[in-house]
């Protein structure tokens, strides 16, 4: 299933994308880590539900899509990726979830990451993200 989503842009530009739903936990699992690695957080939106929980290193709150966006690209920017290592994703019915570790350049901090995937319609939908510093 193939959907196009309509992004507006100030001064009502439109620009449309192309998005290939994701049939597979699988399959939504590995074009979220093809977005996060390339820090795409524009490709990485039409994975987010509506409502995400997002928890930076303890503060934890839920954000719209477009509030999240605006959280994931600051996050990106302060914390550039050096390496992304997920394990397979485990599925759970409707749900799926991810963890791994996000290191971060320059610093090599290890960062643990959680994200849940929802399925919803045939495609797979980010409603969870936590990254936490590793305690050592």
């Amino acid at each position: 299933m193939t959907r196009t989503l309509f992004i507006f842009l100030l001064g009502g530009l439109a620009l449309a994308t192309t998005v290939q739903a994701q049939t597979t936990l699988s399959d939504a699992a590995t074009q979220f880590e093809t977005h996060v690695k390339a820090r795409n957080v524009a490709q990485l939106t039409p994975m987010l539900a509506p409502r995400v929980d997002i928890n930076l290193f303890g503060a934890d709150k839920q954000y719209s899509r477009a509030q999240a966006r605006f959280v994931l690209t600051d996050f990106f920017v302060r914390h550039p990726l050096q390496r992304l290592d997920l394990r397979t994703p485990s599925p759970s019915g409707k749900q799926g979830f991810l963890s791994g570790t996000y290191v971060v350049q320059g610093s090599g901090e290890r960062l643990r990451l959680y994200a849940r995937l929802v399925q919803d319609d045939g495609a797979w939908y980010l409603r969870v993200l936590r990254l936490t510093r590793t305690s050592l």
